[in-house]
């Protein structure tokens, strides 16, 4: 700033040739920039704050697209916070939290590495080593890492590790080593509440197992996975669903819950193993149908996949929405109009249903069936599901004609245009609606 000052005053002197006229503008020039340099420099506190908002806008963005299960774009935000925020410890746990979530153990393991030597006295790093060694299924090698940091007196092992020990005691069959861990967590003023919640549902679990007898180390484990699963730890809940198995080969939960394990690990072939033995005992378990058809429409078996769907279906199973969906676009490619029809009425329940979604169920009825009366009820349905709809107006005006209520249709076409003057459909069904008149009439 000072030289730029001097060079003007310079370059003054040198074309005005006055000293008053360049003391003048010396002055006028110096206050110029003592002004601009008041007004853009940036407060360094203030500089804090924003690249602080910027980061946790970053990281929300990237927690959001977890949420919503956008796996690959949320990853590439982890990397885009890696890149501009390196010292940033809350980005690698992200990244790691999305990896854990897709199994991508390769990655995982390469990225608690990088971890581990950017912040090596950082605590989460001992929970992330765990981690990666469990997800690589080497029980032995988290083991050893935990009881590593318990042997040294100055170590801080936070509760989510000591989780993961108590767990671990309970896989090598050290019940009461499990137990004594998880009663310690439950004592303890630091721990968090959802960790308390966690090692509180396990000991619920011992409790209903006081004495382990011959033969009910079987279902302890099995009920261990099925809390595992509820808490995402699928890679140790397959391994309890395993032992459990072990103990009891004819335990049917078993192989069900190490089969699904299986299936939400990617492991298809050796879920399919697990869940025919499952099957085998039981032909008639409707989760035991579900899952096989899951795996059999993984592995692209797609005609064994809806065999089991429709079992599954005939059993009872309450299918996700989303599941429902897929049943009715493989069930309508097979032309089996009533399993389809049975999953729109369940849809029908559905909180996330809309209308445009039950045109292919009224046209099926009346066009395919040639059913214009179960075609109306129906519609009746769908309209009172959606009774601000123009969509489910037309349904019902169309329905309703179909049936000969020229009036009731023309009260339906009414509540559709009150609702939209310019609905393409509207005119349409107008058109249709008034020329079946007009022959009505002439007849």
């Amino acid at each position: 700033m000072l030289r730029i000052l001097m060079y003007d005053i310079n370059q003054t002197n040198m074309k005005n040739n006055s000293k008053h006229l360049a003391l003048l503008l010396a002055f006028f020039l110096l206050s110029a920039c003592t002004e601009t340099e008041i007004t853009t420099q940036k407060n360094p506190i203030e500089s804090v704050v924003i690249e602080k908002k910027s980061f946790e806008s970053l990281l929300q963005t990237v927690k959001q697209r977890v949420l919503s299960e956008k796996y690959d774009t949320a990853i590439l935000g982890a990397h885009e916070i890696l890149k501009k925020y390196p010292n940033e410890i809350q980005g690698y746990l992200e990244l790691a939290d999305i990896y854990k979530i897709v199994n991508n153990i390769e990655k995982l393991s390469a990225l608690v590495d990088s971890l581990a030597k950017k912040f090596p006295t950082d605590p989460n790093v001992i929970y992330w080593q765990t981690q990666s060694a469990i997800e690589q299924e080497d029980f032995s090698a988290a083991l050893a890492i935990i009881n590593a940091m318990i042997s040294t007196e100055e170590s801080v092992i936070s509760d989510d590790v000591m989780y993961y020990y108590g767990i671990l005691k309970i896989l090598q069959n050290d019940f009461e080593g499990g137990k004594e861990v998880m009663e310690t967590l439950v004592k303890s003023k630091k721990i968090s509440t959802e960790t308390r919640i966690k090692a509180i549902e396990i000991l619920d679990i011992y409790d209903e197992f006081a004495e382990f007898a011959d033969g009910e180390n079987a279902h302890f484990f099995a009920l261990i996975a099925k809390n595992l699963i509820d808490k995402k730890e699928i890679v140790l809940a397959k391994k309890m669903a395993e032992n459990a198995a072990k103990e009891d080969v004819n335990y049917i939960d078993a192989w069900i819950l190490s089969g699904f394990t299986k299936l939400k690990l990617s492991q298809y072939e050796s879920a399919l193993v697990d869940l025919n033995l499952a099957y085998d005992q039981d032909p008639l378990r409707p989760e035991t149908h579900f899952f096989l058809a899951e795996t059999l429409q993984k592995l692209k078996r797609h005609t064994e996949a809806a065999l089991y769907y429709e079992k599954a279906l005939d059993n009872g199973f309450e299918f996700t929405n989303s599941v429902t969906r897929q049943l009715i676009d493989i069930f309508s490619r097979q032309n089996k109009t009533e399993k389809v029809l049975e999953l729109y009425d369940k849809l029908l329940e559905a909180k996330d249903a809309k209308s445009e979604e039950f045109v292919s169920a009224v046209a099926l009825v009346i066009q395919q069936k040639k059913d214009p009366a179960r075609g109306l009820e129906l519609a009746q349905k769908i309209q009172q599901k959606f009774p601000k709809d123009t969509i489910a107006w037309n349904l019902l005006a169309w329905a309703e004609l179909e049936n000969d209520l020229i009036e009731e249709s023309q009260g339906s076409l009414n509540e559709a245009f009150k609702l939209d003057a310019n609905n393409a459909q509207t005119f349409l069904n107008q058109g249709f609606l008034d020329e079946k008149g007009t022959i009505a009439i002439a007849e």
